[in-house]
C-alpha cells in the first residue's frame, strides 16, 4: 500500500507520465489502493491497459474505465514490491531460531507504519483507509472513542459473530461426514484468513532489537538517505522537492536500500505501461519487463 501511494506521488508530480495516468489517479484513488493490496493481480494490469487504451483516446473516459485503469496501476505497484520484498523472505527460513519470514513481514508493515505514516499522524490519501496514533495501540487507548466501550466484551461478540458467519460459509467441507474432520477443516480455512492484529501491536510498539536488526537493518530495508525516498517523504509533507532529479534517483535506487528498490521497480513498470498505453511500446515488451510467465500473456477481459 505504500509502495502504491509513493508510486502515485511520482505519477502526480512528474512530467513523464500521460494525463490519463494522473486523471484516473486522482479520481479513483481508492481503486489503486484497493488493487494494491490484491494478490495476484498483476496478471490482469496488462489486458485492462490494453482495453481501454483507444478508448481514453476517442474520448470514452467514464468512471469505470477510470477506476479500471486505476486498479491496473495498483496492481504493478504491488508487483514491483512483491519482486523485491519476497526473495527476502525466503531468507528468513521457518526453522531458524526465533525468525521467520511471515514474522519478517510483519515487521516491515509496522515499521511503515512507523516511518512512512509516522506512527498514524500521517494518513494515507485514501479517504476510507484511516490511521491514527491509536492505530497500532492496544484497545486503542488514546482514541477518545476507547472509554466508551468495553473492548474485551466487543472483541469476544465480534469473534463470535466473525466465526458464526464464516460457518455458514460451510462448502468447503461439505463432504466430510464425520465431525471431527469438518472442525479441524473448519480451523485450518479460518487460519489462512486471519491476522492477530496483538502482534502488530507488539511489533510496532515494543520491536525485538534482534529481530528489528534480523528483519530490517540487516537487509537495509529502509534508507531516508535514498534520493527516491526524499522525493516522495517530500511530497508527502508538502515539502520542496524540486531540487530532486527524479531520473538520477531512480537510477541510484537500483543499489540502494530495498523500499528504494520496490519503487524503483514501481517506477519502471508504471512507466513501461505508460508507454504501452500510450503507443510508444509493444504488449509483449510490457509483459517482458513486468517479467510475467507466458502462461498469463493470453488474458483478455
Amino acid at each position: 500500500m505504500a509502495v502504491y501511494e509513493d508510486c502515485a506521488r511520482i505519477v502526480l508530480n512528474t512530467e513523464k507520465f500521460c494525463e490519463a495516468f494522473k486523471t484516473c489517479i486522482k479520481n479513483e484513488y481508492d481503486s489503486g489502493m484497493l488493487a494494491s493490496g490484491a494478490t495476484d493481480g498483476g496478471r490482469w494490469a496488462v489486458p485492462i491497459l490494453d482495453k481501454f487504451k483507444n478508448g481514453w483516446n476517442d474520448g470514452e473516459q467514464s468512471a469505470e474505465m477510470q477506476q479500471q485503469i486505476a486498479g491496473a496501476l495498483g496492481w504493478l505497484a504491488h508487483r514491483a514490491s512483491d519482486l523485491q520484498m519476497k526473495p527476502l523472505f525466503e531468507k528468513i527460513k521457518e526453522n531458524e531460531s526465533g525468525f521467520s519470514s511471515s514474522e519478517m513481514q510483519l515487521y516491515h508493515d509496522a515499521f511503515a507504519m512507523r516511518e512512512i505514516y509516522q506512527g498514524g499522524k500521517l494518513g494515507t490519501e485514501s479517504s476510507y483507509e484511516i490511521f491514527a496514533p491509536s492505530t497500532l495501540e492496544e484497545e486503542m487507548a488514546s482514541h477518545s472513542a476507547s472509554n466508551c466501550i468495553d473492548t474485551n466484551q466487543s472483541e469476544t461478540l465480534l469473534a463470535y459473530m466473525w466465526r458464526r458467519e464464516f460457518i455458514e460459509l460451510h462448502t468447503f467441507t461439505q463432504d466430510n461426514r464425520d465431525i471431527e474432520t469438518w472442525v479441524d477443516k473448519f480451523i485450518e480455512y479460518r487460519q489462512s484468513f486471519s491476522e492477530d492484529l496483538r502482534e502488530y501491536i507488539e511489533a510496532f510498539q515494543n520491536p525485538d532489537p534482534q529481530k528489528m536488526e534480523r528483519y530490517i537493518y540487516g537487509f537495509n530495508h529502509y534508507n531516508t538517505e535514498d534520493e527516491i525516498i526524499q522525493f516522495v517523504r517530500s511530497i508527502q509533507r508538502n515539502q520542496p522537492y524540486e531540487h530532486i532529479d527524479i531520473d538520477l534517483a531512480v537510477e541510484k535506487a537500483e543499489n540502494q536500500s530495498q523500499y528504494a528498490q520496490a519503487l524503483r521497480k514501481g517506477y519502471i513498470f508504471i512507466s513501461s505501461a505508460n508507454d504501452f498505453f500510450t503507443g510508444k511500446m509493444e504488449k509483449d515488451q510490457l509483459y517482458d519487463i513486468l517479467d510475467l510467465k507466458e502462461k498469463y500473456r493470453h488474458f483478455v477481459v
